[in-house]
């Protein structure tokens, strides 16, 4: 019988004493791995958690084997009502910051150019980010440090998307492809061709076998996640611009925007117009679907957001405005419980608004100019306080 050298760690609530997890390790893994299997055990993301080892709280890199334990290990854990949030900018830098406090938590640095888009990770242990610089990179949220780097696009990214398992990476880029990459090695598995011009938006549909890709074209697509064929396209004439696309599992939508500030969102299968939304004054430069597809947030030029209800048959009109920039706003998204938005705009700033009061609770400026993107870690209840 081989010798089994892995150690046994025990981890329990710092409150009640209670275990949570009985773990056996191998002596090399990290505090960060134990940080990972508390995620799929409890749903709290690991930026939220606090290991205490003694007194002392771990460093996610430090290994078991440094702490000086072979057999057994007992470990104390803290979740902290905290919550996350990342902002991308034209100058190049990504921050993470505390919601709550306003503090800066992380400033990344490893773009050579302007940043356009953020994606947490479903446990918040990583970022995932597209540049201009033709790349997108996976950080390390709790350390700062790169992890990956997917290579290949041959003009800016413009956005990237991890799956549900995390396994993937969908990246959308102007060169006119999206491609599919494999998060362990780096490597493109898959690239979609067809739109051309610059694609803008990629996601992953609700039914797992195909992806969804907006262009400047003025097409939206289907494809097969297989064979990398496009199944399905909507076309709109010149004027009207698709600048997002969602999925949820009754239908695929796309919104288009107008010059004078009409949204319409379409049913890429049939397509037919399901929604015209009327209250934006210009061009709409992104959508948010909500978590549970009742609500669209839409971003304009015009300086304000706005919630637009979907299950309403009759009224279309708009919900709630977020007013409060002062210039245009660049693109806008839901905490994870739907309480909150925050906002990136050309005037520099990230804003968090209450949903329910339409009042903005915290503005963060750091960014030495426009603000690309900002999108909340996943949060598991905890929220921006006002």
């Amino acid at each position: 019988m081989p010798w089994n050298n892995n150690i046994k760690v025990f981890v329990t609530y710092a409150t009640s004493g209670t275990e949570i997890a009985s773990l056996e390790l191998d002596p090399c893994q990290s505090a960060q791995d134990i940080q990972q299997e508390i995620f799929r055990l409890t749903g709290a993301p690991a930026y939220r958690q606090r290991l205490l080892f003694e007194s002392d709280v771990l460093d996610p890199r430090r290994r078991l084997q440094d702490l000086g334990f072979t057999k057994e290990l007992r470990l104390t854990l803290i979740v902290q009502d905290i919550l996350w949030l990342a902002t991308t900018s034209v100058d190049g830098g990504v921050k993470i910051w505390d919601a709550n406090t306003g503090e800066q938590i992380q400033s990344l640095g490893g773009h050579q150019s302007g940043v356009r888009h953020a994606c947490f990770s479903s446990d918040g242990c990583t970022l995932l980010t597209a540049a201009r610089d033709c790349t997108a990179k996976i950080w390390n949220t709790l350390t700062g440090e790169p992890v990956e780097i997917f290579k290949g696009h041959t003009n800016a990214v413009y956005t990237a998307v991890f799956s549900e398992d995390g396994y993937l990476v969908l990246t959308a880029s102007y060169d006119g492809t999206a491609r599919l990459w494999y998060v362990l090695t780096g490597e493109c598995i898959k690239t979609f061709s067809g739109h051309n011009d610059g694609v803008v938006s990629a996601i992953f549909a609700h039914d797992g076998l195909s992806i969804l890709t907006a262009s400047v074209d003025r097409s939206a697509k289907i494809w097969d996640l297989q064979t990398a064929e496009c199944v399905q396209t909507l076309t709109r004439p010149r004027g009207e611009v698709i600048v997002s696309v969602f999925s949820t599992p009754v239908q695929n939508w796309a919104l288009s925007t107008l010059q004078e500030g009409t949204a319409k969102l379409w049913n890429i299968k049939t397509q037919q117009c399901v929604h015209t939304l009327k209250g934006h004054h210009t061009y709409i430069t992104s959508a948010t679907l909500s978590p549970d597809a009742n609500w669209l947030l839409t971003a304009s030029w015009d300086r304000s957001v706005k919630l637009w209800s979907l299950t309403q048959k009759k009224n279309r009109k708009c919900a709630k405005t977020f007013q409060g920039h002062g210039n245009g706003v660049v693109s806008a998204e839901f905490s994870s419980d739907m309480s909150h938005i925050v906002t990136a705009a050309s005037d520099g700033a990230t804003k968090i608004w209450n949903v329910q009061s339409g009042e903005c609770v915290r503005t963060l400026k750091g960014h030495g100019a426009v603000v690309n993107h900002a999108a909340f870690a996943p949060s598991q209840g905890a929220n921006p306080r006002g």
